[in-house]
């Protein structure tokens, strides 16, 4: 059961940074109308580690045809019986497509997504949820698509399963996008969202599916796949407007990618936040990434070019950005910046309802910017329920699991959205828990016992069964 929220956790307000650090970012992020430096990404596929079978870069089947410039967003380009490995009963039929889209410069690239259907079809007509999986990636072997197939490559992909399984059960069809597209452009927002729109139009398109321009679709993603689901939603009324979007789920959302990066910074996970930089690299050759970045920083981006969240989310724990450029604040340096706001979201708030879910004391994804996100789409009409949570970032989405599957059905079945705005505007920002970090220790265990206890769940991975899932306003049930 949801209980009534309280203002959780206000015994930590002496620990919370200053608010105006997470607010100007984002303000920022909302003005940033102009193209990021640069007129083209280095869509070069991305490699795999050495002697991986089946890498998707040495695929056929993942190439880009000749006519690719000549076809229409969402146009599948091929199809083929896709092997999951961890066989579930509540799946009829899987298919790996790939499909015409566009990088973040609107150039056409080949991307690609699963398509499962149901092994009983509902009775109460098609429906689609766009599953985001959190990528996190810059290696071709931690694709959705072919994690699915290969289990353990993506530990996030094999972690999401149960719940695919669980909608699947409800005869709703799943498209799982590979969204950051050919050369795994992480938490690249253009890319990632136009991956996202395009994989719903081919999957409307897959004649196997049974799906029409008219099914309702509903957008799913947690962490790193709640960003590209958040991308999908706000490019979703240009870039798409004919999709039948009828909400969008989102849980530990990383919206300004500067907070982030600076929250990451010296803590146990800077890695995910290092591995940016080889994405920004790929994305925006033009930034010039690797003039920033001392030999220590050149050997990190030879050293990763195809790693997984897994491999070098705690690789580097500890670390800061500092160590591996040539001078510091390279977060803020103006480039850098520019372009981490311009790949923000908050620029476009959707015309759909959305259920944004977040944990308070979030180790991984600072809350506060989150819930600026939320204030953002408030205030520019789009209907929002927020949910806090008390655990941390990897019992976060489990204790969220249940009322996102019903969130999925209710918006899938059109049932009535009462939207939380007005109590949302009307909650000042709450203070921020600070991440993990170890100031002037050489030993990552050194700091850990100072550390607040629902961070420590995050870094161990313990269940929280005790903890509670709330909302503002009145009980979800």
């Amino acid at each position: 059961m949801l209980r009534r929220a309280a203002t959780p956790l206000r015994g930590l307000a002496a620990l919370s940074l200053l608010t105006a650090t997470v607010v100007g970012p984002l303000a920022l992020a909302a003005q940033a109308a102009d193209p990021p430096y640069g007129t083209a990404s280095n869509n070069t596929p991305a490699p795999c580690p050495a002697g991986t079978a089946d890498c998707p870069t040495q695929d056929l089947f993942f190439s880009a045809p000749g006519n690719l410039a000549s076809l229409a967003d969402g146009t599948v380009i091929r199809s083929r019986t896709a092997t999951i490995q961890v066989a579930s009963p509540t799946i009829g039929a899987a298919y790996t497509i790939v499909y015409r889209s566009e990088d973040s410069f609107g150039a056409p690239v080949v991307d690609s997504a699963t398509v499962l259907l149901p092994a009983t079809p509902s009775t109460t007509g098609a429906h689609l949820v766009s599953w985001q999986f959190p990528e996190d990636s810059v290696g071709a072997q931690c694709r959705p698509s072919y994690d699915l197939a290969h289990t353990g490559t993506n530990g996030n992909v094999d972690a999401e399963q149960g719940t695919i399984d669980a909608l699947l059960g409800q005869g709703i069809t799943v498209v799982a996008p590979d969204f950051e597209g050919p050369a795994e452009d992480y938490e690249i927002g253009p890319q990632s969202g136009h991956a996202v729109l395009d994989g719903i139009r081919a999957a409307e398109g897959f004649t196997p599916a049974g799906l029409t321009a008219s099914t309702p679709v509903e957008l799913n993603g947690y962490s790193g796949g709640s960003y590209a689901t958040g991308w999908g939603a706000e490019l979703a009324h240009g870039y798409a407007p004919a999709l039948n979007i009828v909400g969008a789920s989102m849980g530990g959302t990383p919206a300004d990618q500067r907070v982030v990066g600076h929250y990451l910074d010296g803590t146990a996970f800077v890695g995910l936040a290092l591995l940016t930089t080889i994405a920004l690299d790929r994305a925006y050759p033009a930034l010039h990434v690797q003039d920033y970045l001392n030999d220590t920083g050149k050997q990190f981006a030879t050293d990763n070019q195809a790693s997984c969240v897994g491999s070098a989310a705690t690789a580097y724990a500890f670390q800061r950005f500092d160590a591996y450029t040539k001078a510091p604040g390279f977060i803020d340096s103006p480039a850098i910046s520019s372009t981490l706001a311009h790949d923000s979201l908050g620029q476009s708030p959707p015309a759909f309802p959305v259920f944004n879910y977040h944990v308070y004391n979030d180790e991984i994804v600072p809350y506060v910017q989150d819930q600026v996100l939320v204030k953002t789409y408030c205030t520019a009409g789009t209907p929002v329920q927020h949910v806090v949570i008390a655990g941390d970032h990897i019992s976060g989405e489990a204790i969220a699991t249940p009322a996102v599957v019903s969130c999925i059905q209710a918006r899938l079945n059109a049932v009535p959205f009462v939207s939380d705005c007005a109590a949302i505007l009307a909650t000042p920002l709450l203070p921020q828990v600070p991440p993990i970090t170890n100031p002037g220790s050489s030993s990552p265990a050194a700091n850990l016992p100072e550390a607040p206890a629902a961070a420590l769940l995050g870094v161990v991975g313990l269940a929280a069964g005790a903890l509670v899932l709330r909302r503002r306003g009145t009980a979800l049930r």
